[in-house]
């Protein structure tokens, strides 16, 4: 009966959103129309899928309640629990709805998530005993309720952080479901059985129209919704007759988004961004950026989400011989993907921090800052389209760290990099001679404000070796001084730097 509850409410999903996506860009004002701008999908979009989820949600519960499922007798048998959780996400879906069409700030959802969490916990959602092995049981006293109300807004944004892709986040969403599904029967706990089903067949229905292309996404109502829900029925589904949470099925179940979530603050930190403003370097940016489609990145994020949520399961009921093995070989896996996904993704913001400890600790961040914004410039370059476009994306290095001037041409070989008065030139190609003249990088500086010697040497370093892995890869490092300037003309004349070189000082401010 509860896979027909299920069924029934992946139909009641799926004729909503149908619905949504043909109205909901129809409206009236232009201004009000919930938008999104993803890498490579077609705005305007509707973000409203959240509504048919919820919808759907609802529905089903109440056909299972007029049939008499066993699943909704036991939700109704607890009242507070399940009355703060409904309570908390009907919260969640309305704030989401707002800064979907009226763009809340940062502060006011993250109060709204703080409330939602009250909610359950008032309802009596606590991590009091947590269970981290078949005899490791330990009790958390007073620190169980502030854990537990960290644990619900830091799941809910961090689902929220993954919502990037078409078809990700429900993709996720049903993984998590489906771990907490698995752990509910292994417990006997109907209720989250039921409910996991039917936010299973919720998010399938979904999931006809959110594959990309996609014609309507989560938007944060959806979301925060789903988040807020995984973040709860998780703890719920994993809890023993013992009261004892089994902490690996809601972690390991959930650990992608909560991986990408602390990676995107500790990112933006380093930055000196903040937190809550988004950019394009989450995890599913970075597989996207792997040359992968966009169904691709999704369905190797799935499988490595997939792969966390069986090995939390299977740590979580495995017998106290294989726990131990299980135990490490998690960490293991988990540490050794961390280190490589860290190099794959090319998040260069983490090997800025690890080269700073070698420098005394009251220059780190200064350090890393820069370090960021060397890699920043060296991949721009690599986009530059032309001769004439990678001058002026020198130009704008130039302007980034408060030099004068910054540029590429050919000149007579220089045996070793030496001062001479106020430029720097670095050898970007050959410098044997009979080889020609090479490409040298020009740095000039000390005119106005200069930054310090040591950072102008590393800008020189960096900007040349970007310079000439973009003339190798385009054919230009050994070409004839004929062929160079024919490839000028073609482009046409190079403008020089946006700013004066007298106001450079004013830019670097």
């Amino acid at each position: 009966m509860i896979l027909v509850i299920s069924l029934a409410a992946a139909v009641i999903a799926l004729l909503a959103t149908s619905w949504l996506a043909r109205v909901a860009p129809a409206q009236r004002e232009p201004s009000v129309v919930p938008i999104t701008y993803r890498p490579g999908s077609a705005p305007p979009v509707p973000r409203v899928g959240g509504v048919a989820v919820y919808l759907a949600l609802l529905v089903a519960v109440g056909i299972a309640a007029v049939t008499g499922d066993a699943g909704v007798d036991m939700v109704l048998q607890q009242p507070e629990l399940y009355g703060g959780i409904f309570g908390g996400a009907t919260l969640l879906l309305a704030i989401g709805l707002a800064d979907d069409f009226l763009d809340l700030s940062p502060a006011v959802k993250l109060i709204a998530q703080g409330m939602a969490a009250m909610f359950a916990v008032s309802g009596g959602l606590s991590l009091q005993l947590v269970q981290f092995g078949p005899h490791t049981t330990v009790s958390l006293g007073w620190v169980g309720i502030p854990l537990t109300m960290f644990w619900i807004i830091a799941v809910t944004n961090a689902f929220n952080f993954i919502d990037g892709l078409d078809g990700l986040a429900s993709s996720i969403g049903i993984v998590g479901f489906g771990a907490t599904l698995v752990s509910a029967a292994l417990l006997g706990r109907s209720d989250v059985m039921m409910l996991s089903l039917v936010l299973i067949g919720a998010l399938l229905g979904f999931l006809r129209y959110n594959l990309a292309p996609a014609r309507i996404y989560l938007g944060d109502c959806g979301s925060l919704l789903i988040g807020y829900l995984l973040a709860t029925l998780s703890l719920v589904g994993a809890t023993s007759a013992t009261s004892a949470a089994l902490v690996y099925v809601p972690v390991f179940a959930l650990a992608l988004p909560l991986l990408d979530g602390t990676i995107a603050i500790v990112r933006r930190w380093l930055r000196r961004m903040p937190v809550w403003k988004g950019d394009h370097r989450h995890i599913h940016h970075r597989v996207l950026a792997l040359g992968l489609s966009k169904p691709q990145s999704v369905g190797v994020l799935v499988v490595v989400a997939a792969a966390f949520a069986a090995a939390g399961v299977a740590t979580s009921f495995a017998t106290p011989v294989v726990f131990v093995g299980m135990v490490a070989l998690c960490v293991t896996v988990t540490v050794a993907a961390a280190v490589l996904g860290l190099r794959l993704l090319d998040y260069y913001e983490f090997a800025a921090a690890r080269s700073a400890v070698r420098r005394p600790p009251s220059s780190w961040r200064q350090f890393i800052r820069e370090e960021i914004r060397l890699r920043d410039a060296e991949r721009e370059l690599a986009t530059a389209r032309d001769l004439n476009d990678l001058r002026t994306g020198l130009d704008r290095c130039a302007l980034a760290f408060g030099l004068d001037r910054v540029e590429i041409s050919r000149q007579r070989p220089r045996l070793r990099r030496a001062w001479r008065g106020e430029h720097l030139d670095v050898p970007v190609g050959s410098t044997e001679v009979g080889a020609g003249d090479p490409w040298m990088l020009r740095v000039w500086h000390g005119e106005y404000d200069s930054p310090s010697p040591e950072l102008v040497q590393r800008a020189a370093r960096v900007l040349g070796s970007a310079c000439g892995q973009w003339l190798r890869t385009h054919g230009l490092l050994d070409a004839t001084p004929w062929t160079v300037a024919a490839a000028g003309r073609a482009y046409g004349r190079h403008e020089g730097p946006t700013l004066p070189r007298g106001q450079r000082h004013l830019a670097k401010a």
